[in-house]
């Protein structure tokens, strides 16, 4: 199904004498056109006539085109339309920051017990957004990354701890 604008685009490599402004063409055509363009300009670099390599440059800049309408609306939407989302994702962030506090008090622990123990960093900077749905999500991100961190740490230190016993994957700490 090829409109008069897609068709237009293709017909753009078809007669190198013909002047259009690809990048006015482009620009014009909303995200159902680019994407109809871009199935439109593949099919035609695969199975029509000339050199394929031609359509890469516009093949290009339809992507480029589309990215751009396509990113705009989760922006424009992700802080208007997202309040469940970024209330599940503050709650799962509050649950994740006391699970850091409840490792906090076990290194604490761990350090006052084992000398060969090292406390981990604490205070890490957060990230700061003016999308509160964005920073929420990567500071959730982080905090799960520092829980992994750390559970990781206890499963390495109890191996070297007990390293010449088949029981050390079965030990736990806490």
């Amino acid at each position: 199904m090829l409109n008069t604008e897609n068709h237009q685009l293709v017909q753009v490599h078809h007669k190198n004498n013909e002047k259009i402004d690809e990048n006015d063409l482009i620009s014009s055509l909303n995200i159902s056109e680019l994407r109809d363009a871009l199935h439109n300009l593949r099919y035609h670099q695969i199975y029509g006539d000339g050199y394929s390599f031609l359509y890469d440059a516009v093949i290009k800049r339809v992507r480029d085109q589309l990215r751009i309408l396509e990113i705009k609306p989760k922006v424009m939407t992700s802080s208007v339309c997202d309040e469940e989302e970024l209330r599940r994702c503050k709650e799962e962030l509050r649950e994740s920051y006391i699970k850091e506090q409840e490792n906090w008090e076990k290194e604490l622990i761990m350090s006052r017990k084992f000398d060969t123990w090292t406390l981990s960093e604490q205070n890490p900077e957060e990230f700061v957004s003016e999308d509160e749905l964005l920073e929420t999500e990567v500071r959730l991100y982080e905090s799960i990354q520092r829980l992994e961190k750390f559970d990781e740490k206890l499963k390495l230190f109890t191996q070297r701890l007990f390293k010449d016993t088949r029981f050390s994957s079965r030990i736990d700490f806490f």
